[in-house]
């Protein structure tokens, strides 16, 4: 399949015609019609418009899917991707992931536990709860529980 071929099949998975998609892009629907008939290309400023209503431009240009992340994912990634590698790896065992060499991220040890210190904005209503079969129990000293409002 080619770039122009692609690019339009990425129009129709997003449900748009061809005029919305050339608005999105910045251009004319003769344009747009050009573009997915392979009789011009493309700029980088019509693409950069695209990734932002979701277009896969990966795909559209190589072929191979992306992974498009919303707001929230990208977010989170970039705090991974800072954090110090203690911190990943904790990440990763409250996930339930496993870590770059394949092994358990809590280093395959029954029991293991997780520290959190500092300020935590979490709300819990349960003294354990469970994720992908880790049990998780919340123990908070009295002094520092508040009530919860009626």
């Amino acid at each position: 399949m080619a770039i122009h071929e692609r690019l339009k099949s990425e129009r129709k998975r997003l449900g748009f015609t061809q005029e919305d998609f050339a608005a999105l892009g910045g251009v004319n629907r003769t344009a747009q019609g050009r573009y997915e008939k392979g009789l011009s290309s493309p700029g980088l400023e019509y693409m950069e418009a695209l990734a932002r209503v979701g277009v896969d431009v990966q795909f559209v240009i190589t072929g191979g899917r992306g992974i498009a992340l919303n707001q929230l994912e990208s977010a989170l990634i970039g705090g991974f991707r800072s954090a110090p590698d203690r911190l990943r790896r904790a990440a990763l065992a409250v996930l339930g992931a496993d870590d770059a060499d394949g092994e358990h991220a809590s280093g395959g040890a029954t029991g293991a536990a997780i520290s959190v210190a500092g300020q935590v904005a979490q709300n819990v209503k349960a003294k354990n709860f469970s994720q992908k079969g880790a049990t998780f129990t919340i123990n908070a000293d009295k002094a520092k529980r508040s009530k919860s409002p009626k």
